[in-house]
């Protein structure tokens, strides 16, 4: 939703680069710099109710788990 609102011109949007890589290769999206900007936040896997990652969601889920 948030790189389609870009997308059409309704704001600025920061996305991971993988996310937009075709959007910047097709010159539908523009990469801006952005220097000296403390770009954290913290990050949330979601998946559907009932059921679980599997495959190399879980691999990832497994290395990045706080707390275990």
């Amino acid at each position: 939703m948030v790189k389609s609102a870009a997308v059409s011109g309704a704001g600025p949007a920061v996305l991971s680069e993988l996310a937009v890589g075709d959007e910047l290769s097709a010159r539908r999206l523009v990469e801006i710099p952005v220097d000296g900007a403390p770009l954290r936040r913290e990050l949330r896997a979601v998946w559907p109710t009932g059921q679980r990652p599997a495959g190399p969601a879980r691999e990832l889920l497994g290395l990045t788990r706080r707390g275990g």
